[in-house]
């Protein structure tokens, strides 16, 4: 593969970073800079350890070992967008039970109501079903997520 080409790509990775740390304007930006993720590595440095890390591959895409963590030398690493999908969307088994007991607490504190976007729901359920989502994915947003729906939109319990 052509130096040019991982150069091309390690700059467009570490251009894409940058936004989805910085600019409120970006469709991710709740998932990271709205998080308080920054980037802490300059340019040329991580182009330069993309290089060496990527061995010449293009399938491979960044990734925060620490999901709660800064873009930051120690913390990053280069997996093929599989797993990296994997690793999102295949929670482990302890998170999986504390989402069940998030669950639980989320049905039990708003058997009144809850508010999302401003549109009031008789209960937790009913807006998800209304919304398109099961109950647990937003009861995770709730508990995980500080209280807001991946567009932004804030998620009031009410009751219980």
């Amino acid at each position: 593969m052509a130096q040019s080409s991982i150069r091309r790509r390690a700059a467009f990775t570490f251009d894409n970073m940058k936004a989805r740390c910085r600019f409120g304007h970006h469709k991710r930006y709740h998932r990271y800079g709205g998080r308080g993720i920054e980037v802490r590595i300059n340019r040329d440095d991580f182009i330069a350890w993309y290089i060496q890390e990527a061995g010449g591959r293009l399938d491979l895409t960044i990734d925060r070992i620490d999901n709660d963590g800064h873009y930051e030398l120690d913390n990053i690493q280069l997996i093929t967008s599989f797993k990296n999908w994997e690793k999102a969307h295949h929670e482990s088994e302890a998170v999986r039970e504390s989402q069940s007991i998030n669950l639980k607490k989320g049905s039990e504190c708003c058997s009144v109501g809850v508010i999302i976007g401003g549109n009031h729901y008789p209960s937790l359920s009913e807006a998800s079903r209304r919304l398109g989502f099961n109950t647990h994915y937003v009861s995770v947003r709730v508990h995980r997520y500080n209280s807001t729906m991946p567009n932004g939109e804030k998620i009031q319990l009410i009751g219980g």
